[in-house]
Protein backbone atom coordinates (compact mmCIF):
# COMPACT_ATOMS: atom_id res chain seq x y z
CA UNK A 1 0.00 0.00 0.00
CA UNK A 2 3.15 2.16 0.86
CA UNK A 3 4.60 1.80 -2.81
CA UNK A 4 5.15 5.11 -4.55
CA UNK A 5 5.19 2.93 -8.19
CA UNK A 6 1.97 1.95 -7.60
CA UNK A 7 -0.85 4.29 -8.99
CA UNK A 8 -3.25 5.49 -6.50
CA UNK A 9 -6.53 3.10 -7.75
CA UNK A 10 -9.82 3.38 -6.14
CA UNK A 11 -9.48 0.43 -4.14
CA UNK A 12 -6.41 1.48 -2.72
CA UNK A 13 -8.57 4.78 -1.33
CA UNK A 14 -11.30 2.41 0.37
CA UNK A 15 -8.20 0.54 1.90
CA UNK A 16 -6.17 3.77 3.30
CA UNK A 17 -10.34 5.05 4.51
CA UNK A 18 -10.56 1.86 6.11
CA UNK A 19 -6.99 1.94 7.37
CA UNK A 20 -7.65 5.35 9.48
CA UNK A 21 -10.84 3.89 10.89
CA UNK A 22 -9.29 1.18 12.33
CA UNK A 23 -5.85 3.31 13.46
CA UNK A 24 -7.66 6.29 14.58
CA UNK A 25 -9.21 5.16 17.94
CA UNK A 26 -6.21 3.35 18.55
CA UNK A 27 -4.16 6.31 18.00
CA UNK A 28 -6.48 8.43 20.39
CA UNK A 29 -6.75 5.89 23.14
CA UNK A 30 -2.79 5.55 23.39
CA UNK A 31 -2.89 9.36 23.62
CA UNK A 32 -4.92 9.46 26.55
CA UNK A 33 -3.12 6.91 28.38
CA UNK A 34 0.03 8.96 28.32
CA UNK A 35 -1.45 12.50 28.32
CA UNK A 36 -3.56 11.00 31.60
CA UNK A 37 -5.97 13.87 30.57
CA UNK A 38 -9.41 13.79 31.12
CA UNK A 39 -10.49 14.91 28.12
CA UNK A 40 -11.83 12.42 25.87
CA UNK A 41 -13.53 15.10 23.23
CA UNK A 42 -9.90 16.36 22.84
CA UNK A 43 -10.07 15.44 19.16
CA UNK A 44 -13.43 16.45 18.71
CA UNK A 45 -12.31 20.40 20.08
CA UNK A 46 -9.13 19.94 17.80
CA UNK A 47 -10.88 19.34 14.76
CA UNK A 48 -12.96 22.31 15.49
CA UNK A 49 -10.03 24.40 16.40
CA UNK A 50 -8.82 23.40 12.91
CA UNK A 51 -12.11 24.10 11.16
CA UNK A 52 -11.51 20.65 9.75
CA UNK A 53 -14.84 19.62 7.33
CA UNK A 54 -17.08 17.38 9.09
CA UNK A 55 -20.34 16.97 9.10
CA UNK A 56 -23.67 18.13 10.61
CA UNK A 57 -24.39 14.86 12.27
CA UNK A 58 -20.82 14.71 13.70
CA UNK A 59 -20.91 17.47 15.36
CA UNK A 60 -24.32 16.57 17.09
CA UNK A 61 -23.36 13.47 17.60
CA UNK A 62 -20.21 14.76 19.61
CA UNK A 63 -21.98 17.87 21.75
CA UNK A 64 -24.85 14.86 23.01
CA UNK A 65 -21.57 13.15 24.34
CA UNK A 66 -20.54 16.31 25.65
CA UNK A 67 -23.85 16.72 27.37
CA UNK A 68 -23.94 20.44 25.38
CA UNK A 69 -26.61 21.50 22.81
CA UNK A 70 -26.72 24.19 20.25
CA UNK A 71 -27.90 27.23 22.18
CA UNK A 72 -24.58 26.74 24.87
CA UNK A 73 -22.56 29.44 24.69
CA UNK A 74 -18.86 30.11 24.92
CA UNK A 75 -15.73 32.16 26.24
CA UNK A 76 -12.47 30.69 25.02
CA UNK A 77 -9.55 31.57 27.43
CA UNK A 78 -5.39 30.57 26.28
CA UNK A 79 -2.87 30.37 28.60
CA UNK A 80 0.79 30.95 27.26
CA UNK A 81 2.27 27.58 29.22
CA UNK A 82 3.12 25.05 27.12
CA UNK A 83 3.03 21.40 28.23
CA UNK A 84 5.70 20.13 26.02
CA UNK A 85 8.49 22.31 27.47
CA UNK A 86 7.18 23.24 30.96
CA UNK A 87 4.40 19.96 31.66
CA UNK A 88 4.73 20.62 35.63
CA UNK A 89 3.46 24.04 35.23
CA UNK A 90 1.02 23.32 32.78
CA UNK A 91 -0.43 20.49 34.53
CA UNK A 92 -0.49 23.34 37.44
CA UNK A 93 -2.43 25.24 34.91
CA UNK A 94 -5.07 22.81 33.70
CA UNK A 95 -5.85 22.15 37.63
CA UNK A 96 -6.21 25.52 38.38
CA UNK A 97 -8.04 26.28 35.04
CA UNK A 98 -10.57 23.30 35.94
CA UNK A 99 -12.23 25.67 38.56
CA UNK A 100 -13.38 28.54 36.25
CA UNK A 101 -17.14 29.07 35.70
CA UNK A 102 -17.73 26.51 38.51
CA UNK A 103 -16.06 23.95 36.54
CA UNK A 104 -18.08 24.26 33.67
CA UNK A 105 -14.62 24.21 31.24
CA UNK A 106 -12.95 21.78 29.44
CA UNK A 107 -9.06 22.53 29.83
CA UNK A 108 -6.61 20.74 26.88
CA UNK A 109 -3.50 21.27 25.18
CA UNK A 110 -3.31 23.18 21.60
CA UNK A 111 -0.38 24.88 19.65
CA UNK A 112 1.67 25.39 22.86
CA UNK A 113 -0.57 26.61 25.05
CA UNK A 114 -3.59 25.40 27.35
CA UNK A 115 -7.12 26.29 26.21
CA UNK A 116 -10.16 26.20 28.65
CA UNK A 117 -13.36 25.99 27.21
CA UNK A 118 -15.66 27.98 29.47
CA UNK A 119 -19.25 26.65 28.68
CA UNK A 120 -23.13 27.39 29.55
CA UNK A 121 -26.56 27.69 29.07
CA UNK A 122 -27.62 30.89 27.36
CA UNK A 123 -27.06 33.77 29.82
CA UNK A 124 -26.33 37.38 29.65
CA UNK A 125 -23.42 37.55 32.59
CA UNK A 126 -22.51 34.43 34.02
CA UNK A 127 -19.64 34.81 31.16
CA UNK A 128 -18.93 38.33 31.76
CA UNK A 129 -15.76 39.71 31.43
CA UNK A 130 -15.83 41.09 34.82
CA UNK A 131 -16.24 37.87 35.89
CA UNK A 132 -13.84 36.33 34.08
CA UNK A 133 -11.27 38.65 34.85
CA UNK A 134 -11.48 37.92 38.55
CA UNK A 135 -11.37 34.44 38.04
CA UNK A 136 -8.32 34.70 36.22
CA UNK A 137 -6.39 37.17 38.57
CA UNK A 138 -7.37 34.70 41.48
CA UNK A 139 -6.66 31.69 39.73
CA UNK A 140 -3.96 31.96 37.25
CA UNK A 141 -1.70 35.26 37.46
CA UNK A 142 -1.58 35.99 41.14
CA UNK A 143 -0.27 32.64 42.29
CA UNK A 144 1.50 31.20 39.15
CA UNK A 145 2.38 34.38 36.66
CA UNK A 146 0.28 32.52 34.20
CA UNK A 147 -0.89 35.13 31.06
CA UNK A 148 -3.98 34.58 30.03
CA UNK A 149 -6.01 35.36 26.20
CA UNK A 150 -9.52 36.05 26.21
CA UNK A 151 -11.94 35.90 23.16
CA UNK A 152 -15.50 37.65 23.06
CA UNK A 153 -18.53 35.13 24.05
CA UNK A 154 -19.76 32.87 21.40
CA UNK A 155 -21.95 30.57 20.10
CA UNK A 156 -21.95 27.70 18.04
CA UNK A 157 -18.85 25.23 18.97
CA UNK A 158 -18.19 24.94 14.84
CA UNK A 159 -16.73 28.50 15.59
CA UNK A 160 -14.23 27.67 17.68
CA UNK A 161 -11.43 28.36 15.66
CA UNK A 162 -12.61 32.22 15.43
CA UNK A 163 -12.63 32.63 18.96
CA UNK A 164 -8.76 30.82 19.06
CA UNK A 165 -7.81 33.50 17.08
CA UNK A 166 -9.19 36.11 19.23
CA UNK A 167 -6.95 35.03 22.08
CA UNK A 168 -3.62 34.79 20.13
CA UNK A 169 -4.65 38.55 18.72
CA UNK A 170 -5.52 39.81 22.42
CA UNK A 171 -1.82 38.08 23.07
CA UNK A 172 -0.31 39.09 20.45
CA UNK A 173 -0.98 42.68 21.32
CA UNK A 174 -0.43 42.39 25.11
CA UNK A 175 2.69 45.03 25.11
CA UNK A 176 0.33 47.27 23.13
CA UNK A 177 -2.61 46.68 25.45
CA UNK A 178 -0.33 46.99 28.38
CA UNK A 179 1.23 50.36 26.99
CA UNK A 180 -2.71 51.76 26.66
CA UNK A 181 -3.11 50.58 30.15
CA UNK A 182 -0.20 52.02 31.76
CA UNK A 183 -1.24 55.63 29.99
CA UNK A 184 -4.63 55.37 30.99
CA UNK A 185 -5.36 56.76 34.89
CA UNK A 186 -7.57 53.74 35.56
CA UNK A 187 -6.50 50.69 37.30
CA UNK A 188 -6.45 47.21 34.95
CA UNK A 189 -5.77 44.00 35.37
CA UNK A 190 -2.29 42.84 34.66
CA UNK A 191 -1.63 39.57 32.84
CA UNK A 192 -5.09 39.15 31.33
CA UNK A 193 -5.80 40.51 28.00
CA UNK A 194 -9.20 40.77 26.11
CA UNK A 195 -10.24 40.78 22.58
CA UNK A 196 -12.30 43.82 23.17
CA UNK A 197 -9.66 45.55 24.23
CA UNK A 198 -7.26 44.31 20.91
CA UNK A 199 -10.39 44.79 18.36
CA UNK A 200 -9.58 48.40 17.70
CA UNK A 201 -5.52 47.91 17.14
CA UNK A 202 -6.70 45.17 15.26
CA UNK A 203 -9.57 46.94 12.90
CA UNK A 204 -6.83 49.60 12.46
CA UNK A 205 -4.12 47.10 10.94
CA UNK A 206 -4.04 47.69 7.21
CA UNK A 207 -3.62 44.13 6.32
CA UNK A 208 -6.53 41.86 5.04
CA UNK A 209 -9.32 40.71 7.37
CA UNK A 210 -11.31 37.95 6.69
CA UNK A 211 -14.81 37.87 6.28
CA UNK A 212 -15.85 35.35 8.50
CA UNK A 213 -13.91 36.18 11.38
CA UNK A 214 -15.38 39.90 10.83
CA UNK A 215 -18.81 38.55 10.82
CA UNK A 216 -18.07 36.36 13.89
CA UNK A 217 -16.72 39.40 15.95
CA UNK A 218 -19.55 41.36 15.81
CA UNK A 219 -22.22 38.50 16.04
CA UNK A 220 -22.89 38.31 19.76
CA UNK A 221 -22.98 41.46 21.09
CA UNK A 222 -25.17 43.25 24.54
CA UNK A 223 -26.31 45.54 21.29
CA UNK A 224 -28.03 42.61 19.78
CA UNK A 225 -29.96 41.35 23.15
CA UNK A 226 -30.87 44.42 23.93
CA UNK A 227 -32.26 45.40 20.36
CA UNK A 228 -33.79 41.72 20.01
CA UNK A 229 -36.06 42.44 23.55
CA UNK A 230 -37.12 46.02 22.61
CA UNK A 231 -38.58 44.21 19.33
CA UNK A 232 -40.27 41.35 21.45
CA UNK A 233 -41.17 43.65 24.39
CA UNK A 234 -42.10 47.07 23.12
CA UNK A 235 -39.37 48.99 24.82
CA UNK A 236 -36.75 51.14 23.19
CA UNK A 237 -33.25 50.45 25.96
CA UNK A 238 -31.23 50.90 23.10
CA UNK A 239 -32.22 54.43 22.01
CA UNK A 240 -31.79 55.45 26.03
CA UNK A 241 -28.27 53.33 25.70
CA UNK A 242 -26.57 55.11 22.37
CA UNK A 243 -27.61 58.90 23.95
CA UNK A 244 -26.12 57.63 27.70
CA UNK A 245 -22.69 56.79 25.65
CA UNK A 246 -23.39 59.45 22.98
CA UNK A 247 -23.90 62.71 25.66
CA UNK A 248 -20.62 61.28 27.46
CA UNK A 249 -22.71 59.32 30.30
CA UNK A 250 -24.74 62.83 30.97
CA UNK A 251 -27.69 61.53 32.62
CA UNK A 252 -29.33 64.88 32.52
CA UNK A 253 -28.95 66.14 28.86
CA UNK A 254 -30.22 62.01 28.20
CA UNK A 255 -33.46 62.78 30.08
CA UNK A 256 -34.24 66.30 28.48
CA UNK A 257 -33.63 64.94 24.76
CA UNK A 258 -35.83 62.21 25.28
CA UNK A 259 -38.49 63.96 27.73
CA UNK A 260 -37.76 61.76 30.86
CA UNK A 261 -36.74 62.12 34.47
CA UNK A 262 -32.86 62.00 34.99
CA UNK A 263 -33.20 58.73 37.81
CA UNK A 264 -34.93 57.24 35.52
CA UNK A 265 -32.56 57.51 33.20
CA UNK A 266 -29.87 56.19 35.55
CA UNK A 267 -32.28 53.48 36.90
CA UNK A 268 -32.29 51.92 32.86
CA UNK A 269 -28.67 52.25 32.64
CA UNK A 270 -27.89 50.68 36.40
CA UNK A 271 -30.20 47.59 34.98
CA UNK A 272 -28.39 46.97 31.68
CA UNK A 273 -25.26 47.32 33.79
CA UNK A 274 -26.10 45.13 36.23
CA UNK A 275 -28.08 42.68 32.94
CA UNK A 276 -25.20 42.06 31.38
CA UNK A 277 -22.49 42.74 34.91
CA UNK A 278 -20.28 45.34 32.83
CA UNK A 279 -18.90 48.44 34.14
CA UNK A 280 -19.15 51.82 32.12
CA UNK A 281 -16.93 53.13 34.16
CA UNK A 282 -14.70 51.31 31.86
CA UNK A 283 -13.37 53.55 28.95
CA UNK A 284 -12.85 50.01 26.62
CA UNK A 285 -16.13 48.89 27.48
CA UNK A 286 -17.63 52.04 26.36
CA UNK A 287 -15.38 52.22 23.25
CA UNK A 288 -16.67 48.74 22.62
CA UNK A 289 -19.86 49.79 22.93
CA UNK A 290 -20.09 52.55 20.54
CA UNK A 291 -18.20 50.20 18.05
CA UNK A 292 -20.82 48.10 18.38
CA UNK A 293 -23.17 50.66 17.63
CA UNK A 294 -21.14 51.87 14.34
CA UNK A 295 -21.99 47.81 13.04
CA UNK A 296 -25.58 48.29 14.11
CA UNK A 297 -26.04 51.62 12.01
CA UNK A 298 -23.84 49.72 9.32
CA UNK A 299 -25.63 46.66 8.91
CA UNK A 300 -29.69 47.63 10.12
CA UNK A 301 -31.69 49.16 7.65
CA UNK A 302 -32.07 52.78 7.96
CA UNK A 303 -36.16 52.37 8.30
CA UNK A 304 -35.63 50.81 11.30
CA UNK A 305 -33.29 52.61 12.48
CA UNK A 306 -35.04 56.10 11.88
CA UNK A 307 -38.48 54.39 13.96
CA UNK A 308 -35.93 53.42 16.94
CA UNK A 309 -35.13 57.05 17.66
CA UNK A 310 -38.46 58.82 16.54
CA UNK A 311 -39.92 56.43 19.09
CA UNK A 312 -37.66 57.34 21.46
CA UNK A 313 -38.21 61.10 21.09
CA UNK A 314 -41.37 61.12 20.94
Amino acid sequence: MSCNEMPLTDGLVDLFSILEKRIMPLCENLWRARMRLDMPHYFFFTKMLEHASVTDEYVRNQMELIGLDSSTEYKLIALEVDGDTEPDRAALAIRAASGLNQGNVFCFPHQNMTLALCHTPPSDSLLSHVKTIQELRERMYEPLGIVSGVSEVFTDITNLDLAFQQTKIALGLKQTIASEQFASDQEMPKGIYLFGDALMYYLVDPSDKDERFMRFCFSHTILKKIYEDDQQNGTNCLALFWFYLYYGRNATAVAQRLHMHRNTVLYHIEKIQKRFDFDLSWRTARDRMMLDFKVFFLTVSHESIEKIFADAES
